[in-house]
């Protein structure tokens, strides 16, 4: 029987379901543990909130050549966010991707993961367990030039979203 990209039966979510009522990826699951060693892993929606309530998210905008983008909207190409020690991190925008078994495409937000699973009770019966919590933001600025701040949001855990990877030194997780 072959496999249809995009396509979720329930039935078939063998780990992250109702049975096992996980919420949180297992260390040996998370792959940025499993790719880069012990002490890396996918952060959770909580150090995500942290960096969104005590650090300094800076937008990076620029205006991509006419030939690409006709409408000269500012892109948001980048954040710079810094922490109350003064250093800083650069989120580069990034996309996903969709398989749906006829077409792949992306959308127009910038994805980046979180080790948590959007929770099934705020999910009608049909996408329960699918999805996962990511931050998000639009690539591109409001048409009055304002920038759109990070949110989370629920986006299906088959879209190929990025990780950025954060370091514990003391941890064995």
């Amino acid at each position: 029987m072959a496999t249809i990209w995009g396509t979720y039966d329930v039935k078939r979510i063998t780990k992250y379901n109702a049975e096992d009522g996980k919420t949180v990826i297992d260390p040996d699951d998370d792959a940025a543990r499993v790719n880069l060693g012990v002490g890396y892993r996918i952060p959770t929606q909580e150090d995500w909130k942290e960096l969104l309530d005590d650090c300094i998210w800076e937008p990076v905008t620029i205006t991509l050549p006419e030939i690409i983008d006709p409408s000269q909207t500012k892109t948001i190409a980048r954040w710079k966010v810094t922490g109350p020690s003064g250093n800083s991190i650069i989120l580069p925008m990034t996309g996903g991707v969709v398989c749906d078994g006829i077409y792949d495409y992306t959308d127009k937000n910038t994805y980046y993961t979180t080790a948590n699973l959007y929770p099934a009770e705020k999910l009608s019966d049909d996408w329960k367990y699918q999805k996962a919590v990511t931050l998000t933001w639009p690539f591109f600025a409001e048409p009055d030039g304002k920038v759109k701040y990070p949110w989370f949001a629920a986006t299906y855990r088959h879209f190929a979203i990025v990780i950025r990877p954060v370091f514990d030194l003391y941890s064995n997780k």
